[in-house]
């Protein structure tokens, strides 16, 4: 009796462990809304992305923090109210990005390329911007996307 009674204990903090995990995800989810946006290259190609965009100081924080993988066509947008300088850092994010720094004219001014997994190296917009945009690893050269490029969110 006492065994049965100690492995229903053990599930039950299992149950609690999981559910408490479920839960945690569904709530970083809550934090973003979603979008679509795209990159117009300097040669006029425009490339389209699904995005989550992080609006408030908390969705900023958490960003891709955790995150395991990001489709080749998305990525995730942090939005400040207005201008300022940013600066970005890769701590708890397993995953290598790179990142475009938008003014809020929709030119992107900076561009680094596969910013190192869990580096806490501050990676510095270099001036006044809106938003920036990360994306999965590879992707600015890929699509030949430099400082020049405009972006713009459509929803």
């Amino acid at each position: 009796m006492r065994v049965w009674a100690m492995m229903a204990s053990v599930v039950s903090v299992v149950l609690v462990v999981g559910l408490a995990g479920l839960w945690a995800d569904a709530v970083a989810e809550d934090l973003f809304r979603y979008g679509r946006g795209f990159v117009e290259t300097d040669d006029g190609v425009r490339y389209l992305f699904s995005l989550e965009v992080a609006e408030t100081a908390e969705a900023r924080a958490r960003g891709l923090m955790f995150r395991e993988s990001l489709g080749a066509e998305s990525g995730m947008l942090l939005v400040w109210q207005e201008s300022r300088d940013v600066g970005i850092w890769m701590k708890n994010t397993p995953l290598s990005l790179d990142l475009l720094y938008i003014r809020d004219d929709g030119v992107v001014v900076r561009v680094y390329e596969r910013a190192k997994p869990f580096d806490l190296t501050i990676l510095h917009s270099g001036e006044p911007v809106r938003s920036v945009l990360e994306l999965p690893a590879g992707t600015v050269s890929r699509l030949g996307i430099t400082p020049g490029a405009h972006f713009r969110l459509l929803d």
